[in-house]
């Protein structure tokens, strides 16, 4: 009987969705807070984890370094970044200054139920509990906007952020991210009111900036 045929080596579109389905799930767990800051990523137990091959691992970490999210460290090995409050701040700041460059891109091409839908949005805000579903909210509010911008740079930039704002958030339990600014800003566009928006924008993540400070404080008081 002929010995059986080994088995095909991956090809390279096969590791290609390996490395992208590992970066999401260890993307996912880290700014769910599952993989808790400094928790190490061992390639051999992180492939066992996660089912699929040591190269794949190496190259979704390197990824997720890239992203910020992971710290490498010579000699050591890979750590899920830690979480800090100036972090958390640098990381606000640029979504804010995303969404204020989204506003410009878009105010000729906004459509109206784009509009409805960060209306409906900014009036849910307030009804999120705390922690990464809080932060989920928050930038779901304002995701509709970046689309409607037709720029994937900045839409990525938006992106990559997003995910150090909902690690902290998960770490910090960060809550009551609503207000009524939120509101004004989605009722501004509608009005075709860029001052009034950018306005209303920086209102509401000043008020998203004092949340998450006073979470961090908690936190490590």
């Amino acid at each position: 009987m002929p010995a059986p045929a080994p088995a095909p080596a991956p090809s390279a579109a096969s590791r290609v969705s390996q490395k992208d389905f590992v970066h999401a799930a260890l993307r996912h767990d880290i700014v769910t807070g599952t993989l808790q800051p400094g928790a190490a990523l061992t390639d051999t137990r992180v492939a066992e984890d996660y089912g699929f091959t040591i190269a794949s691992v190496r190259a979704a970490v390197q990824t997720l370094r890239h992203e910020g999210l992971v710290l490498v460290r010579p000699r050591q090995g890979s750590y899920v970044r830690t979480v800090d409050h100036e972090r958390t701040r640098e990381a606000l700041h640029a979504i804010q200054s995303a969404v204020e460059s989204a506003v410009h891109l878009s105010q000729t091409t906004l459509r109206p139920r784009s509009i409805r839908l960060m209306q409906h949005r900014a009036d849910a805000l307030g009804l999120a509990e705390r922690g990464h579903d809080a932060a989920a909210e928050l930038l779901d509010l304002y995701e509709p906007l970046l689309s409607e911008s037709r720029n994937p740079y900045l839409q990525q930039f938006f992106t990559i952020t997003a995910a150090h704002l909902r690690q902290a958030a998960s770490i910090t339990g960060v809550s009551g991210l609503g207000h009524g600014a939120a509101r004004e800003f989605t009722d501004a566009l509608q009005h075709g009111t860029v001052r009034g928006a950018v306005t209303a924008l920086r209102d509401h993540f000043a008020h998203v900036a004092d949340r998450f400070e006073r979470a961090h404080a908690a936190r490590c008081g």
